[in-house]
């Protein structure tokens, strides 16, 4: 196993998770965009999770760092925040649409929040990047690979605003699930 981070922090704390666990792993501190220089091999699976894309300001340069890692007949796998909640926000109890999810330009915000349940943090500048599901699929395809499935559900790992409500699976749902949360998407290496 194999994990990537640009973050010097989150790789000695994945370092360390792996020791306390016992699991042979290896973790490479690079930005995504550089690991093609830096990282060898290819992998039977690739895992793209929660919060990365918009992250993100060239989709297509991620997929081909993606298609480039994958073995021939290899899995990608991601499974992300879907990328309505970087135009959506509640107000006075009703989502509002806030902004285009096909703007050009990264939003660019302040913030206290971290990516952890950690303290907050020093006000610093976040910018996101907006995308969407026909993009980062179409990205996917233009890199090589077959998509299998995408999938839009209506639940998600936390509360996003304070409308949501836990089930009893544990996931937050809207009231009346009327619109997706999450996105997954299954795509192979050809080979």
């Amino acid at each position: 196993m194999t994990g990537a981070d640009y973050s010097e922090e989150a790789i000695a704390v994945a370092r360390s998770l792996a020791d306390e666990l016992d699991i042979e792993a290896r973790f490479v501190c690079a930005n995504l965009y550089d690991l093609p220089g830096v990282l060898d091999g290819e992998f039977d699976i690739v895992v793209t999770t929660y919060g990365v894309l918009s992250w993100l300001p060239d989709l297509h340069a991620w997929a081909q760092v993606v298609a480039h890692f994958l073995k021939p007949g290899g899995t990608f796998c991601i499974v992300e925040i879907h990328p309505n909640w970087g135009f959506l926000d509640e107000v006075d109890g009703e989502l509002r649409i806030m902004d285009s999810i096909f703007r050009s330009e990264p939003w660019e915000t302040e913030t206290v929040e971290t990516y952890t349940d950690g303290p907050p943090m020093p006000a610093h500048i976040e910018y996101n990047w907006p995308w969407t599901v026909g993009g980062m699929v179409s990205a996917l395809a233009a890199a090589g690979l077959r998509i299998e499935r995408v999938r839009e559900l209506p639940l998600d790992v936390r509360q996003r605003v304070p409308s949501m409500v836990r089930s009893d699976d544990g996931y937050w749902h809207l009231p009346g699930d009327p619109m997706p949360l999450m996105v997954t998407c299954v795509a192979t290496r050809p080979g």
